[in-house]
């Protein structure tokens, strides 16, 4: 039985969770991010429900949803390839005798037995909804090992700021959820997933360029890591993306909402002023950077120097391990 408390029906706040593909800590804390970014996935979550109650009240019964369509709900960002399977509503059931027929255009039927009643949220009187743990696992054969990564990353977070529990244990309890499932299709690669997921993620591509320098034989790095001694103007504390904390090395990603929105230049430029002043070397990575293996193993191979320069030890691989590699064997 889940052990995470009422989500849809509780006094959570999640709204600031996710901001699509960018960093909450960018921002100093006395400083909301500006509405329209987190929008997108508030926006789709009011439309995804809206959805699920008309197939509710078409077909006249109450329906469960699963997979991408739970995900939706729990607005876990998704990398484009998984939300194009958003199109469509997946409905749950533990067994095919039980499907739900509908003549809806645009429903997808699945059965997912490793459920009881205490991974179900209600979400709307006739809206049930399986917890995003089972909705991870049951896309897990339909993406990339890199996707279900980022959206495993996802959902921790999602968990974690739901529940008001450390990210760690979030993962921990996801461990050891899935690995108690039975047999199912994509369980050996949810086993390899858990293994490169992170607590702390707060975008997906904090989750891929993390994944990259480590595919090059970086050494593990903090993740959206408090830095000690240094904060805004404002008193709000400064974060780095990814961070060697002893070499005095960071990381950050910056999507176009660093060029284009002028709050957030002028948080980077201050925060990136300080940074040097005490000796930190911070590297930017955009989605050029990250574009394709020649770009990434470019820019890795300048911060796999300065770490070398700065005492770090470790076997730097031009060619790129595959997250498989990374993840190791699984049994």
């Amino acid at each position: 039985m889940s052990t995470y408390p009422q989500f849809f029906e509780g006094r959570w706040r999640t709204d600031a969770c996710f901001v699509s593909v960018c960093d909450m800590n960018d921002y100093a804390h006395d400083e909301s991010p500006p509405a329209s970014m987190f929008r997108s996935l508030s926006e789709l979550k009011a439309e995804t429900l809206q959805h699920c109650k008309d197939a509710s009240r078409e077909s006249c019964r109450r329906l469960l949803f699963g997979m991408v369509t739970s995900l939706m709900l729990y607005k876990v960002p998704l990398p484009e390839s998984v939300a194009a399977m958003a199109d469509r509503l997946h409905t749950v059931s533990k067994e095919h005798a039980r499907r739900p027929r509908s003549t809806r255009a645009g429903i997808d039927a699945h059965v997912w037995k490793h459920f009881d009643a205490g991974d179900v949220r209600r979400a709307a009187p006739n809206v049930l909804v399986l917890d995003p743990v089972h909705a991870w696992a049951q896309l897990s054969p339909h993406v990339t090992l890199m996707d279900l990564v980022i959206v495993g990353d996802g959902v921790v977070t999602a968990l974690a700021k739901a529940t008001k529990t450390d990210p760690g244990q979030v993962l921990d309890r996801m461990k050891a959820t899935v690995t108690s499932f039975s047999k199912f299709h994509g369980k050996r690669r949810c086993l390899q997933a858990l293994r490169l997921m992170r607590p702390g993620v707060l975008s997906p591509m904090e989750t891929v360029l993390r994944l990259r320098l480590a595919a090059h034989g970086l050494p593990e790095c903090a993740i959206n890591a408090v830095i000690g001694g240094m904060s805004f103007g404002s008193g709000a504390e400064m974060t780095l993306d990814i961070a060697w904390l002893k070499f005095k090395v960071g990381v950050e990603y910056d999507g176009d909402h660093h060029r284009t929105d002028r709050r957030q230049w002028r948080l980077d430029r201050e925060k990136r002023g300080v940074m040097q002043a005490h000796d930190w070397m911070v590297f930017t990575a955009t989605a050029a950077n990250l574009r394709d293996e020649h770009a990434t193993a470019e820019f890795v191979f300048r911060v796999a120097r300065c770490l070398a320069m700065r005492g770090a030890e470790f076997k730097f691989r031009l060619i790129a391990s595959t997250l498989e590699e990374l993840a190791g064997p699984v049994r």
